[in-house]
């Protein structure tokens, strides 16, 4: 189930970055927002990869003091 949801996320991920890549900002778009808007979300995603890494690596080692 984790894996799954880990390979989501970073399937998102590479989504994110190649519609970035793939659609440039239009003419009259504030591109400094829209910039942000998808670091933003890529970034939300790399946290929550993160905290799931965290998450599993706490439980790895309460699992070992057992």
């Amino acid at each position: 189930m984790i894996d799954r949801l880990i390979g989501r996320l970073k399937e998102q991920q590479l989504l994110a970055a190649k519609s970035a890549l793939e659609q440039p900002p239009s003419p009259d778009a504030n591109v400094q927002y829209m910039y942000g808007q998808r670091i933003g979300y890529y970034a939300g995603l790399q946290k929550a990869l993160d905290l799931i890494d965290s998450i599993l690596k706490d439980q790895d080692r309460r699992d070992d003091l057992l």
